[in-house]
């Protein structure tokens, strides 16, 4: 045995690139299926959740065909309370969210009341736009309304919650030494799907909390009918 030089090569002049292997070669982003599989991941292994997911959806009423990136019927057990929802989800790779697809989730808000409707994005914020476009929507659904315990509850994810590796990284960083971010706005004690939904509101759209716009809600019906 002896040692040997590894065989090296120059590029070729012109221009070249990485090329990403195995199942990172799928072109688009694998057609938008990491955000998906991210997202899913989060929800049930970050949040220590009982989740099942079905990916790519077709729902049918009327003869009229909506899809959906993934449903997810989520359960985080606890002693005091039963956290059980069913999340709708909107997944962007790094493209932005556009009318279209607020329009799809507004069907869904419509059809499956008191579902979380999820948008979620491996970028680590949103644009301007996006953020008019999401806190309209936001706000559309925040009304309480007569026969609800709660209005539609909207969640926003980024790639700084799809992206942690660790699990119960997300949960970690609640108690760290300088918490910042969407985990430090959740209050303490065990996360719940409507605190996570509120901060994360707080977080990426720049919107008090679901506690806030109720009483300022109530505040003002309540001059409303003094005026009268």
């Amino acid at each position: 045995l002896r040692p040997f030089e590894f065989p090296l090569a120059s590029p070729p002049s012109g221009g070249w690139f990485y090329r990403s292997i195995g199942p990172f070669a799928s072109p688009g982003f694998a057609q938008g299926a990491y955000s998906v599989l991210l997202a899913m991941r989060f929800l049930t292994e970050q949040l220590e959740a009982r989740t099942t997911c079905v990916p790519s959806c077709k729902l049918v009423k009327d003869a009229k065909e909506l899809e959906v990136d993934f449903i997810c019927f989520w359960h985080k057990p606890s002693w005091a309370e039963r956290d059980r929802h069913v999340i709708f989800a909107e997944c962007k790779c790094f493209g932005s969210f556009e009318d279209k697809d607020v329009r799809r989730m507004q069907e869904f808000a419509r059809n499956f009341p008191e579902s979380v409707m999820a948008f979620c994005t491996l970028k680590s914020s949103l644009d301007p736009r996006e953020r008019t476009l999401l806190r309209k929507f936001v706000e559309s659904r925040s009304r309480p309304k007569r026969g609800l315990s709660w209005p539609t509850p909207v969640l926003v994810l980024t790639g700084n919650e799809l992206c942690l590796l660790d699990p119960g990284g997300f949960s970690r960083r609640r108690y760290g030494k300088d918490p910042t971010g969407l985990a430090h706005r959740i209050p303490t004690g065990q996360i719940n799907m409507l605190d996570l939904c509120s901060a994360s509101q707080q977080e990426y759209l720049g919107l008090p909390s679901i506690d806030q716009r109720w009483k300022r809600y109530y505040e003002r019906r309540s001059k409303m009918a003094k005026g009268k």
